[in-house]
C-alpha cells in the first residue's frame, strides 16, 4: 500500500523520564488485535483519528488483519508498545474478478494480483473462494513489476465504487497514466488537487466509471493522497517491497521513499548482499534533510514458508508463546511478535494466546524447524470446520510408503498424489522423485497418533 502523509499530533511521553519521544511513522500490516499491532508493536488507537480510504472518524472495528496501515505514535523505549495519534488505512483497489482465478493469481481493474499463502481474508477462507465477477477489496504491496502482492482480501457485496489508489506515471492532456491504465479526467470531479496541479509521481485515489476496456478507464473522481512526511517525524518503519535497486550506492525505494543502506545497517533475515528490487522487507531509520531514510535495521520476509499444519489445540503455553496441535507434544508452535494472528470466529475479532483454548481449529504458516514451526501467520477456524494436516521436510520410512513431516507420522497408502503445480502423480512416480526433505503437505484423518492421508502434494 501506498505511504500517506501523516500529520503530528499530541502525546505524552511513556518512558518516565520527563522527554517526550519522537512521533515515530510506522507502515506495516495489522498482524493482531486488543490493541491493533502493527509490526509486532502494540498500538493503543483509542484517542487515534482513524481514516479509511480518506473517510475520517473510523474506528477499530473498521480494521481488518492483513490490512496495510500508516501509523503515527509515541513508542515507548521498549519498543513494543505505542500510543496511536493517526491510524490511515488506504486499500489498494476495489472491484471485480474479470479472470477466473488461477495459480495465486487474480485479475482486478486490469490489475494483476499475487495472492500467496500469507495472504488473509474476509468472507472467503483462501483463493479457492474467489470466484468470475466476484467484488473485492485488496491491501498490500506493489511490485516493480506492477503487481499487487496481496497480504488481504476482502470479498464484498454487489455494488460500491470501483477504486484504485496508484502513482501517477505521466500526464498526456486531460488523461492521466497510472499502474499500466490510461485514465481519461475530462469529466472528473478533483479533490485535493487540480488539472493544473496533477504531476507526475503524485499518489492518486481514482474512482472509474466503470471498469478498464482495453488499458483505458473514465474516472468519476480523482482525489490527492498526499504523501510528504513532516519532518518532526523523522523516524520512521516501512514495510513494502523494493524498487530500483542500485548495488553501487546502496539505495532503493520503498513505497516511493528513498532509502540509503550503509555499514552501520543491521541487516536480520539476511544481508545486504541479499537485497534486489523486488525483495520484501521492513526499514527502520531516520529521515535526514534531504528526505532520505537512512536504514538503521533493514529486516528480510522469508521468499517461501516451509512449514504447515492444520488440526485441533492440544496445549497452549501463554508464558512460553507457544502452542501444540494434533498429540502432546504433537507440532509445537512458536510465536513471534510479527506473527500475524487471525480469528476467523469473529470479523476483526481478536486472536491470542490468552484467549487460545484446547480443541480450537487452526491453521499454521511459517517457518519449519525440526517439529516446529515459527509461525508467520496462525488462523483461528470455526470448530465446524475441522481438518488435519502437515507441511515442510519429509522423510521417507524405509520402502514403505510411510513418511515423517514435523515429526509426524503419515500413512500415504490411501492418498491421491500431486506435484508441486497440481498435477495428478502416481504412487510410484510421486516416490521415485523424492528426495529427503523435500517439502510435502500432506492432509487427511488424524487418528491414534498418525495422519491417514488422503492428499499428498510436493510443495518445491
Amino acid at each position: 500500500t501506498a505511504t500517506l502523509f501523516l500529520t503530528q499530533c499530541g502525546g505524552v511521553g511513556e518512558d518516565g523520564s520527563g522527554m517526550t519521544p519522537p512521533d515515530t511513522h510506522t507502515t506495516g500490516v495489522v498482524n493482531g488485535f486488543g490493541s491493533v499491532v502493527v509490526n509486532g508493536i502494540h498500538f493503543d488507537v483509542r484517542s487515534a483519528d482513524i481514516v479509511v480510504d480518506g473517510i475520517a472518524g473510523r474506528t477499530q472495528a473498521d480494521l481488518r488483519g492483513g490490512m496495510v496501515v500508516d501509523v503515527v505514535s509515541r513508542i515507548a523505549p521498549s519498543g513494543n508498545t505505542g500510543t496511536a495519534t493517526r491510524l490511515v488505512y488506504e486499500s489498494l483497489l476495489r472491484g471485480n474478478i474479470e479472470a477466473l482465478p488461477g495459480a495465486g493469481v487474480v485479475s482486478v481493474l486490469g490489475q494483476r494480483i499475487v495472492i500467496g499463502e500469507g495472504t488473509l481474508f474476509s468472507n472467503a477462507s483462501e483463493i479457492d473462494d474467489l470466484q468470475l465477477g466476484d467484488r473485492v477489496q485488496v491491501s498490500g504491496f506493489r511490485a516493480p513489476d506492477g503487481s499487487l502482492h496481496a497480504t488481504w482480501v476482502a470479498k464484498e457485496g454487489s455494488g460500491g465504487n470501483l477504486q484504485l489508489t496508484a502513482f501517477i506515471s505521466s500526464i498526456t492532456g486531460s488523461s492521466v497514466r497510472l499502474s499500466g491504465l490510461d485514465i481519461d479526467l475530462a469529466t472528473a470531479e478533483f479533490e485535493g488537487v487540480t488539472q493544473a496541479t496533477l504531476a507526475a509521481g503524485q499518489l492518486v485515489r481514482v474512482v472509474l466509471q466503470a471498469a478498464p476496456t482495453n488499458g483505458q478507464a473514465v474516472a468519476r473522481k480523482i482525489s490527492l493522497v498526499d504523501r510528504r512526511t513532516a519532518t518532526s517525524l523523522s523516524k520512521q518503519q516501512i514495510e513494502g517491497i523494493t524498487a530500483q535497486w542500485d548495488a553501487g550506492t546502496g539505495r532503493f525505494s520503498l513505497n516511493g521513499q528513498a532509502v540509503q543502506v550503509n555499514l552501520a545497517t543491521r541487516y536480520e533475515g539476511g544481508t545486504r548482499a541479499d537485497l534486489a528490487t523486488g525483495v520484501r522487507i521492513r526499514v527502520t531509520g531516520t529521515l535526514d534533510s534531504a528526505q532520505v531514510l537512512n536504514a538503521e535495521k533493514l529486516s528480510f520476509f522469508p521468499v517461501s514458508l516451509s512449514g504447515y499444519a492444520r488440526g485441533r489445540v492440544t496445549a497452549v503455553d501463554p508464558a512460553g508463546q507457544r502452542f501444540n496441535l494434533l498429540d502432546n507434544p504433537g507440532v509445537e508452535i512458536r510465536i513471534r511478535a510479527e506473527t500475524l494472528l487471525n480469528d476467523t470466529l469473529v470479523d476483526g475479532g481478536t486472536l491470542n494466546l490468552g484467549n487460545l483454548a484446547v480443541g480450537d481449529e487452526i491453521v499454521v504458516l511459517g517457518q519449519a524447524d525440526g517439529d516446529r514451526i515459527d509461525a508467520e501467520l496462525v488462523t483461528r477456524l470455526p470448530r465446524s470446520t475441522p481438518g488435519t494436516g502437515v507441511g515442510g521436510p519429509a522423510r521417507r520410512i524405509g520402502t514403505t510408503t510411510a513418511l515423517t513431516i514435523l515429526g509426524t507420522g503419515v500413512d500415504t497408502s490411501g492418498a491421491n498424489y500431486f506435484n508441486a503445480q497440481g498435477g495428478a502423480m502416481t504412487q510410484s512416480e510421486f516416490f521415485a522423485a523424492l528426495q529427503q526433505d523435500d517439502l510435502v503437505r500432506a492432509e487427511g484423518i488424524y487418528l491414534g497418533g498418525v495422519l491417514n492421508a488422503v492428499t499428498v502434494r510436493r510443495v518445491r
